[in-house]
């Protein structure tokens, strides 16, 4: 495996354009150059996200708006005569062995 490493290293180094192998630069003037170029490529970036529809908010603002919904649906506290009343304790047994994990959690405030 070692040998195969040996190999791949002087293949890598000779692909690897001069200007990747010179040293980091991390002055003022490098700094300048990166954000202009960032900020030329934010039109293309916002265009290429999506564009605002008039249901509001762009499809990604929606996403995450629904991701959270969904959070909230699942953190809620439920009922205690509903079919999912042991949601929140850790072992879910169903019929007459799941009344002990009821009792728990009427008990503990899991469910109301």
């Amino acid at each position: 495996m070692k040998a195969a490493y040996a190999l791949a290293l002087p293949l890598l180094a000779a692909a690897l354009p001069a200007a990747a192998q010179a040293p980091l630069r991390l002055d003022q003037e490098a700094i300048r150059e990166a954000v202009r170029a960032t900020v030329a490529e934010m039109p293309k970036l916002q265009a290429a996200e999506g564009r605002a529809d008039f249901g509001g908010g762009t499809a990604a603002e929606k996403g995450a708006q629904a991701k959270i919904d969904r959070a909230f649906a699942a953190a809620q506290v439920p009922y205690c005569l509903h079919a999912d009343a042991t949601r929140h304790v850790p072992i879910r047994l169903g019929g007459v062995l799941g009344l002990p994990g009821w009792f728990y959690a009427a008990a503990t405030g899991k469910c109301k």
